[in-house]
């Protein structure tokens, strides 16, 4: 829309610049361009006045390609001042054409089939499904049939992903056809607008004449059930929440529904009877479509939720009356009934906003030229058959005395088909670089009964709400006595009526924004610099090289490192004289600590950087800049997501439960060792708390697709619970050389399993306890079946109770024997590791927080006549650092190297160590 508020007529000339042949001004041709003239206002006109020009642009989104994502297209349109040939452009204006892909269907997807008597009628519920990115209003259309008519919803809104229940019903003639027939109820975007469904209806018409031998009239025997006795009450036996119900702001043409409560509050089972009167645009809403009467059965104490449905036809106020009968029940020898009074109203505002950018349904912007102090506009417009209000507020200069934005009107009644002008001036002390002005609107009736409901009892906790930001709408507009005839409702209230003004009010959001303030430059003052080559660091932190050498090593030269872990790096002042350096990263991906400092000959520092977490899950690359007194250097820095590789072991059970162990006695059990991979597999298992269980084998190689079994022994030292967890870590061995790829599966480790037993007290069998007593008989002095009684009997434990002859069990010797093979298998391979070893093959860290540190050391025994250059490699993204890459082990000595342990995420974490020397010892 195009506004000329001067005193003089003005030619324009419009161009649609665009890519594509989608837009234009006419509809179903290619007009670009297009030339008019707009009025000048006449002399008595406001300043704030002008003639407004509106101007059509047609998009022909038919020639689009489909696609699955909304796409959109943009072209722009270019105001010029005369004719094509000028060159003074009033400006330009951006136009979107947003594709999107529609689908409509229907739930159940059987066909409706309408079949009843001549002059009957017959309905049926159909779920109407879309698929679209914002709300579809369709217009629905039936051809015309001999045998009777179809009544429906004209115009249906629809929503993506939601079901909306439709309503067909079928009114036959009297004398219709006896065959079946099927139209098509099509469903299109607007009245000559291009189809989105086809439900097909079936209808079939009897003849009544084919019924009258069925009907209660037709003679014959007749079949019934004998009544029950009549009961006598003291009251009305059903209760109701509601004994008025109230409709207000229904647009004529669609329909209202709402609910009350009937309550059987007698010891009997009520069957009660519920019909409609004095109206026919109230409905009783039932599993089997709408009518005006239905059928209920309460048992005692029971309570049931009745749907009523108010649906004009035309602007106006009807009232109505639900009766409700129960069947075999009197007062006093006399039927009883009750009555719940219906009214509704009909006709609704329909309100929208102009002159603003929509970016979501309830969300606007508008960007102004100049900053504050200013002033901008825009419309409302009332398209609805009735009256509405509108109240507009700026969220800034809420319970503010003195505000810097005035709004001109800031409320007012609207009518309908009317349009009115909003003023938003900002003064100069209004700071802020956006507005936020908050648009509440609506039907003017809900707002006047509001305020009517609100005093009565009961409403004061249904007329809150954090929505309304304090705003009070019960005071009166400036023009509300214009309204009075026609908003004003004369009717009885019930508390529950403030509800339809918090149901029929909208609240929209226009976000205001301005350009961005000029920044403000001051002069500055000339200090002396710390040497002629290197500028004070308090003004400049991050000096400009003025050469491309350096004296600065940097190991490693780049960096790989996983989100949400670190690594270090280390500088070395390989110069002869005192070097100041300072870092440069992006802080919103990497962390470096610390930033500065200096360096001595020879000197190294070590810098940790980290990543910051991110859950994008992409790769990012950048550089750390490092600057030094003469020059800079950057360190290339690869951010890897964190995606888990799939196993590369599988171990089985998870859980070994040894049951009750008598106390200093083994028990054997084996887990399965799986290689899931098509690479050969170092496995590694380490025991947090050994506390009784023993491995047969702490490490191995399994080839691809192979299974192995570790033999695990429990021997409980004590008597109660014991629990403990292997950890098993794993890694790829290629060419003869180990890779540092550990293999996380869950919280970095490639597996655990939980063992845990019982130590218990032996209880000796039957046959043990006659063997017992048996030797007992045997003098001392005698052999028996001609042994020596050494040969059969045990010396006794000291401090029990136990015989000295007790018999020796094969079986448990037979496992003692496979426990010390077992434990002298692994001090021999210990042992074997030649003259360079390890004290510790296995560190186990404690639980500690995440993000707190924890240091434990690896001591290398270096027993060799030469001395050995050791080098350390942990795989990257793990927590576990250190700081040395290299070291020198002097012969017959040892070192020790810090592991530290600093978890950024909680869990369960493993990783190797890999050592080797120069000799080749790996």
């Amino acid at each position: 829309m195009l506004v000329n508020g001067g005193c003089s007529a003005l030619p324009i000339h419009l161009d649609i610049i665009s890519d594509n042949s989608l837009f234009s001004f006419v509809e179903g041709r290619a007009e670009k361009s297009t030339d008019f003239d707009i009025p000048s206002r006449k002399r008595e006109a406001g300043t704030d006045e002008g003639v407004a020009k509106e101007v059509r642009i047609w998009a022909d989104a038919s020639k689009t390609k489909t696609q699955g994502e909304p796409t959109v297209y943009t072209a722009v349109l270019r105001v010029l001042l005369g004719s094509s040939s000028s060159d003074v452009e009033l400006g330009r204006i951006d136009v979107l054409l947003r594709v999107c892909q529609i689908s409509v269907g229907s739930t159940p997807s059987e066909v409706p089939v309408f079949t009843c008597v001549s002059g009957e009628k017959k309905s049926h519920n159909v779920l109407i499904t879309a698929k679209c990115p914002f709300p579809l209003e369709a217009e629905v259309s039936v051809p015309e049939v001999p045998d009777g008519i179809f009544i429906f919803e004209k115009r249906v809104k629809l929503f993506s992903g939601a079901d909306r229940p439709f309503r067909i019903e079928f009114v036959s003639k009297v004398g219709g056809g006896r065959s079946k027939n099927t139209v098509q109820m099509t469903f299109r975007l607007e009245k000559e607008g291009p189809e989105l469904f086809k439900l097909p209806l079936t209808y079939c018409v009897i003849d009544k004449a084919e019924t009258l031998m069925f009907s209660e009239n037709s003679p014959g025997l007749k079949l019934g059930v004998i009544s029950a006795a009549e009961e006598n009450l003291d009251k009305f036996p059903v209760e109701s929440d509601r004994s008025l119900v109230n409709w207000f702001a229904v647009e004529p043409g669609r329909t209202e529904e709402q609910q009350i409560s009937l309550r059987n509050s007698s010891k009997s089972v009520i069957n009660l009877n519920l019909i409609i009167r004095e109206t026919e645009y109230f409905k009783i809403s039932t599993p089997s479509g709408m009518g005006v009467s239905t059928k209920l059965s309460f048992n005692p104490k029971e309570t049931k939720v009745l749907n009523l449905i108010f649906s004009p036809k035309a602007k106006g106020k009807f009232v109505g009356k639900l009766v409700l009968k129960p069947v075999n029940f009197k007062i006093g020898g006399k039927i009883i009934k009750a009555t719940i009074g219906l009214s509704g109203t009909s006709g609704c505002s329909d309100l929208h906003i102009l002159n603003v950018k929509s970016t979501d349904e309830s969300c606007f912007t508008k960007l102004v030229e100049k900053e504050p102090p200013c002033s901008t506009q825009f419309s409302v417009v009332n398209s609805g058959t009735s009256a509405g209000f509108v109240k507009i507020v700026c969220a800034e200069e809420i319970g503010k005395e003195n505000p810097h934005v005035i709004i001109s009107p800031e409320c007012f009644l609207i009518k309908e088909q009317e349009s009115r002008t909003i003023n938003l001036n900002f003064s100069d002390q209004f700071e802020s670089s956006s507005a936020t002005a908050v648009v509440f609107f609506g039907p003017e009736i809900v707002r006047r009964v509001y305020r009517r409901a609100r005093g009565l009892p009961g409403a004061a906790r249904l007329s809150s709400s954090p929505s309304l930001m304090g705003v009070d709408f019960t005071a009166n507009m400036a023009n509300e006595d214009d309204f009075s005839d026609d908003c004003d409702y004369k009717g009885d209230l019930t508390p529950e009526d403030v509800k339809h003004f918090f149901a029929k009010t909208e609240k929209h959001i226009l976000k205001i924004r301005f350009p961005e303030k000029s920044a403000n430059f001051d002069e500055l003052q000339v200090e002396e610099t710390l040497s002629e080559t290197r500028l004070d660091a308090t003004v400049h932190p991050h000096s400009p090289p003025t050469s491309d050498s350096t004296g600065l090593q940097i190991i490693p030269s780049s960096l790989t490192i996983c989100q949400s872990s670190e690594n270090i790096v280390k500088i070395i002042n390989v110069g002869k004289s005192v070097v100041h350096w300072d870092l440069h990263w992006d802080s919103a991906r990497l962390n470096c600590s610390p930033p500065a400092g200096q360096l001595a000959p020879a000197g190294q520092a070590i810098i940790l950087v980290s990543s910051v977490g991110d859950d994008s899950g992409q790769s990012w690359r950048g550089v750390v800049e490092l600057f030094s007194d003469h020059a800079v250097d950057k360190i290339p820095v690869h951010v890897k997501p964190n995606q888990a590789p799939p196993p590369m072991i599988a171990v089985n059970p998870q859980l070994m439960d040894f049951g009750e162990v008598t106390v200093g006695l083994p028990e054997k059990r084996v887990l399965t060792i799986s290689n899931l991979s098509v690479d050969l597999v170092q496995w590694r298992a380490v025991l947090t708390n050994p506390s009784g269980f023993l491995l047969g084998q702490p490490a191995g190689v399994i080839n691809p697709r192979q299974s192995v079994a570790l033999p695990v022994i429990f021997r409980p030292s004590k008597i109660g619970e014991t629990s403990t967890l292997v950890d098993f870590t794993c890694q790829v061995v290629k060419g003869g050389r180990e890779f540092s790829t550990l293999v996380p599966v869950q919280h970095g480790l490639a597996g655990s399993v939980k063992l845990q037993g019982r130590g218990g007290v032996h209880q000796p069998t039957d046959a043990e306890s006659a063997s017992i007593k048996m030797t007992e008989c045997v003098p001392n002095n005698k052999l028996t079946n001609g042994t020596s009684e050494t040969s059969q009997t045990r010396p006794p434990s000291g401090g029990t109770d136990q015989p000295a002859d007790l018999p020796v069990n094969p079986a448990v010797e037979s496992r003692e024997a496979e426990v010390n093979q077992m434990k002298a298998a692994t001090n021999n391979a210990k042992k074997s590791k030649g003259a360079l070893s390890l004290e510790k093959e296995n560190l186990v860290f404690e639980t500690i927080p995440v993000g707190k540190t924890q240091v434990l050391k690896v001591t290398i025994k270096n027993r060799t006549p030469e001395t050995q250059n050791v080098n350390l490699s942990l795989e990257p993204g793990s927590p576990f650092l250190i700081i040395h890459q290299q070291l020198e082990v002097k012969s017959q000595s040892f070192s020790r190297v810090p592991v530290q342990f600093k978890p950024l995420q909680a869990g369960r974490y493993g990783a190797h160590l890999r050592i080797t020397t120069d000799s080749g010892w790996n």
